[in-house]
């Protein structure tokens, strides 16, 4: 089993978790009853929706072309509700979607006749989706880009937007450089900047010139723009040269 799989599983064995603690795993269902002739109890389902979601997602399909391939697939519906996401292909978000309609239709009004419900737990965005050596991926399981070894740069190109690093005195963010696509940008704080303060201004304060200030802290590169009369934080609107 993959390690995406195996983050799944263990998503939706917490959701069923939850469902206990809420107090609802002692309710039965009111005409489900399992292979052995026992009545269902709510757990019961819910871990029955959870197991058939894994499958599932587990085999979706998660090619791609491009970025635009991939899209995000949460294990959601009526009655059943996860943290638990996945980055599939075009193919893969409509097995997914499919699925979980059928379950909503299969299951949910019975699973609210029983008395049952599903906690809706608070989830933390999955984040970007990219398509990386053909396969739907979340930035974040990517592996990071090695950090540019020379500067100034000439159009260096990286994959997962935000990343930081430093090289020698240069700090480097991977940036979406917009029609030049998503490259490294990097800026030797010892460069003089005109009119920008010797310190980097904190976002929303006031400020007067009109400018791009750039400031770099350990391995943190730091783009600021005044804006109306305020420090704002900015992407990179040139291609690099």
């Amino acid at each position: 089993m993959t390690t995406s799989a195996n983050f799944l599983w263990a998503t939706m064995l917490a959701t069923v978790a939850a469902a206990a603690c809420a107090g609802i795993t002692s309710q039965s269902g009111s005409n489900g009853i399992d292979a052995d002739g026992a009545t269902l109890t709510c757990a019961d389902r819910t871990a029955g929706m959870a197991s058939r979601l894994q499958t599932v997602m587990n085999r979706a399909d998660r090619s791609c072309t491009t970025d635009a391939d991939c899209s995000v697939a949460g294990a959601d519906n009526g009655c059943y509700h996860s943290c638990s996401t996945l980055a599939v292909g075009v193919a893969g978000a409509a097995e997914i979607g499919a699925e979980l309609a059928a379950m909503d239709q299969e299951s949910c009004d019975e699973f609210a006749s029983a008395g049952c419900t599903s906690p809706i737990p608070r989830c933390v965005t999955p984040g970007n989706t990219t398509c990386f050596q053909g396969s739907c991926r979340f930035a974040a399981e990517l592996p990071l880009d090695p950090c540019p070894t020379t500067y100034p740069l000439t159009a260096a190109s990286c994959r997962n937007v935000g990343q930081m690093c430093r090289v020698e005195t240069t700090c480097c963010r991977c940036s979406d450089a917009g029609d030049c696509g998503v490259e490294w940008y990097c800026k030797d704080p010892g460069t003089p900047q005109p009119n920008c303060p010797v310190t980097a201004p904190a976002r929303g304060t006031a400020c007067s010139f009109g400018g791009d200030c750039d400031y770099c802290d350990g391995e943190h590169l730091l783009l600021l723009e005044c804006a109306v009369g305020t420090w704002v934080e900015r992407e990179p609107s040139k291609c690099i040269q």
